[in-house]
């Protein structure tokens, strides 16, 4: 927006497009507003957050005990050894490059994404773009879409981080998804052989690991979130970020904006080192803790795999 250099307009002040935009705007009738006011909306939030960019692994609201991380001085220390160890690792630029799953290694099975699969191609055939206006978060590229046809429900998309602005497609999405998949046990396996993990312990914290990134997309089993492609239960007329009465709906948590900002963006080895590591070490901060408070999984196991 154009800012006048004094109280009174001088030779050298002149209007902004927004605000050329805006007097056009305010100039229609009612009717003719209606029918341009979305396209506009979206253009005046597109300039805001271009004129002021969002760091999206800034922690977005507060959330409490849930959005803090956990972590002992051993944890930090072993993390720190993690990020150092993946300086130089070729294997996120192999993961990028990978046309289809799987690699060579001891990585999730491919079964196991199917249903995933199953979820975004369902969410993608339920939503009719020509039937929903669409509501842009302010500070994040996703947002919601208000249906005629499901007037209690609204879906929440992710946009794809470029000027236009357009919602990610199914293909697209799942590609971003199983490569994460890939990377972030990938790193599951380096850190359990550095910790010496049974066979049975890896197993089942690298099952942990995927629900807990698969329930952060679809929140099929944690109603007090908000999907990063889904049904929501709201509003019809307000988007989940604009309900102040919806306290669990505020916002997103740091580990989501990190998966936000992932998928919304063009994978590179450096972004998806990027986003596989943080969430990684958030999530095994957040394992740890589950393990202090319920009590040790495999507190009546062997910890190490001892030979003959």
């Amino acid at each position: 927006m154009a800012k006048l250099s004094h109280q009174e307009w001088g030779e050298d002040d002149e209007f902004g497009d927004p605000q050329v935009e805006l007097i056009h705007y305010f100039s229609l009738n009612a009717k003719e507003k209606e029918k341009i006011a979305p396209n506009l909306a979206t253009s005046l939030v597109q300039r805001f957050q271009e004129e002021d960019p969002i760091n999206f692994t800034e922690a977005l609201n507060d959330a409490g005990e849930s959005n803090k991380i956990f972590s002992s001085a051993a944890l930090q220390k072993s993390n720190e050894k993690l990020r150092q160890s993946l300086t130089n690792d070729q294997k996120f630029e192999t993961i990028v490059n990978a046309k289809r799953w799987p690699l060579s290694g001891d990585y999730l099975p491919k079964s196991t994404l199917e249903y995933f699969k199953h979820q975004l191609k369902k969410l993608n055939e339920d939503q009719t773009a020509k039937q929903s206006a669409q509501s842009v978060h302010p500070k994040l590229p996703v947002a919601v879409y208000f249906f005629k046809k499901m007037p209690d429900y609204q879906m929440v998309r992710i946009l794809e981080n470029t000027p236009n602005k357009g919602v990610v497609r199914f293909n697209v999405m799942y590609n971003k998804f199983w490569k994460l998949v890939l990377a972030t046990t990938y790193i599951h396996l380096k850190v359990s052989q550095e910790k010496e993990m049974t066979k049975l312990e890896y197993q089942q914290s690298r099952g942990r690991l995927f629900e807990w990134i698969q329930n952060m997309i679809l929140k099929e089993s944690d109603n007090t979130g908000i999907p990063l492609i889904g049904l929501i239960k709201n509003d019809r007329n307000k988007a989940p970020w604009e309900d102040q009465n919806g306290k669990e709906h505020k916002s997103f948590r740091i580990d989501e904006a990190i998966l936000i900002e992932y998928l919304s963006n063009e994978v590179n080895p450096e972004s998806l080192k990027k986003a596989s590591t943080l969430l990684y070490t958030h999530w095994n901060q957040l394992d740890e803790l589950d393990d202090r408070t319920s009590g040790n999984r495999f507190q009546n196991k062997k910890l190490k795999t001892k030979s003959n």
